[in-house]
């Protein structure tokens, strides 16, 4: 695990399934899960702690729902599993230009991003804020 100070945040760069049991209650949880690919990725030897397939990323994602020490809770769940995760409060989207990946329409040209909890931004009297982002 390796911990950056960024002002008066923290963040805690490891496996969450280790990291989030140790902590108290957190302000946010941004994750980007494995995605279900089924050992799919080109380097076998990167993700050695963790079994990428689709059991083991609904273990995860149960995990962090029921975790509770969170106001909010964001993931980029992948567009191969993202009708397997659980219904999120609402659905944002990160959009490339120029295509990403591929799939059986051709380039995948954007990112599903889950938001789960209440807007920060709302729940501050601070207005609306933007659900999607524009890569460039």
């Amino acid at each position: 695990m390796r911990v950056e100070h960024i002002g008066d945040a923290t963040l805690y760069l490891g496996d969450c399934l280790e990291i989030l049991p140790t902590l108290d209650k957190v302000d946010a949880v941004v994750t980007d899960p494995p995605y279900g690919l089924s050992g799919a990725q080109t380097d076998k030897n990167k993700y050695e702690s963790f079994t990428d397939t689709e059991s083991e990323v609904y273990k995860l994602v149960t995990f962090l729902l029921s975790w509770g020490k969170w106001d909010r809770l964001v993931m980029t769940p992948g567009q191969n599993m993202m009708f397997e995760y659980p219904e999120p409060d609402t659905v944002g989207a990160i959009y490339y230009p120029a295509g990403v990946g591929s799939c059986s329409w051709g380039f995948v040209g954007w990112q599903p991003i889950f938001y789960y909890g209440k807007d920060p931004f709302l729940v501050d009297r601070k207005g609306r804020r933007m659900n999607s982002f524009a890569s460039t």
